[in-house]
């Protein structure tokens, strides 16, 4: 294709200098012919050069080699194409099963996590409830002449309890409890000498984690045990 437009382009050239060496012939007869004011006629067996171009390929031919160039370039690319896409796959492949596995190891995490601290809560209430006398309402400490009346009890939003409860023996006064069950803590809302003249509430006491030892503990288990 080079090789045909560099003729091309010579031809041109050639045509180019042909047209503007008549137009100079042209003019210098017209020239003369002013000077000497005759008209001058330019001899009829003048010929003009005659430009013979090279006839240009076929087109088929042209189309059957840029077919052929075509085919040639495509194998070679869509080979390549055909490893880089089955190494992407392997790749997406391997990288999804990784992902997999690892989501059922973090779900069986999770699932373990969730069932051991399910069953601590479990242990903890009910060894406290095994302690705990018959009647729900009368709070009785093991070892002392105490006792309480549980008065009520009620659950908040974030699952702790508060649970008033009056002396009966032992001593005097009621309190107003605030009580987790896992871990078993107590904090106090509000005290007085009965459970309809209880003074100041704190909102938001200070809880104290308590062993099953703890006196507290058996009013703690009694609220968990009513409220499950």
């Amino acid at each position: 294709m080079a090789e045909r437009g560099g003729i091309f382009s010579a031809f041109r050239n050639i045509f180019r200098f042909a047209i503007w060496a008549l137009a100079g012939v042209l003019a210098a007869a017209l020239w003369f012919n002013w000077q000497a004011g005759e008209d001058v006629v330019l001899a009829p067996d003048v010929e003009l050069p005659v430009i013979e171009a090279e006839p240009e390929a076929e087109p088929e031919t042209v189309v059957e080699a840029a077919e052929d160039a075509v085919e040639e370039v495509s194998e070679p690319v869509a080979e390549v194409v055909e490893e880089i896409t089955e190494e992407v796959d392997e790749a997406v492949a391997e990288g999804a099963e990784a992902v997999e596995a690892v989501q059922e190891t973090v779900a069986e995490a999770a699932e373990t996590v969730e069932e051991t601290v399910a069953a601590v809560e479990e242990g903890v209430v009910e060894a406290v409830e095994d302690a705990v006398p018959s009647d729900p309402t009368t709070i009785s400490i093991p070892g002392t002449d105490t006792s309480f009346t549980l008065i009520n009890a009620f659950r908040r939003d974030n699952g702790s309890i508060e649970v008033t409860t009056e002396q009966l023996t032992g001593g005097t006064g009621a309190t107003l409890w605030l009580v987790t069950c896992a871990p078993l803590s107590v904090g106090e809302i509000a005290t007085g000498p009965s459970a309809g003249e209880l003074g100041a509430r704190t909102e938001d006491p200070v809880m104290t984690e308590i062993p099953l030892s703890d006196p507290r503990a058996m009013i703690a288990g009694t609220a968990c045990g009513v409220m499950r």
